[in-house]
């Protein structure tokens, strides 16, 4: 399954309209655009941060991708808010864990004598 569609399926519909649509207060549907935006840029952070491509049959990489594009979605509004300071925070954990447990950050670097 895509990011994409993991996302469709834990976000509620009318946030994901909200935060795909935000200054349109009559937007009826999700965004698919700006969804794939967030979606390309979470995933992009996420190999850039862990060394992994983010894979959707393991539900770590599902729980903090679906973080990271909620975190994206709230950041194009261009508005901090204590929400997408929260969303960043849990985003930046979840890829530390990650990174900790499967990606580069697990390596033994070599020691020098």
């Amino acid at each position: 399954m895509a990011l994409a569609d993991d996302v469709t399926n834990r976000i509620s519909t009318n946030l994901l309209r909200e935060l795909t649509n935000q200054g349109s207060t009559s937007a009826t549907s999700v965004n698919t655009t700006v969804l794939g935006y967030a979606v390309a840029d979470a995933g992009a952070e996420f190999k850039s941060e862990t060394g992994l491509d983010l894979d959707s049959s393991l539900a770590s990489h599902v729980a903090a991708g679906v973080v990271g594009v909620i975190y994206y979605l709230y950041s194009y509004s261009g508005v901090e808010t204590s929400t997408a300071l929260k969303q960043r925070q849990r985003w930046e954990r979840l890829l530390l864990k990650i990174d900790s447990t499967e990606g580069g950050g697990r390596r033994l670097l070599p020691s020098t004598n």
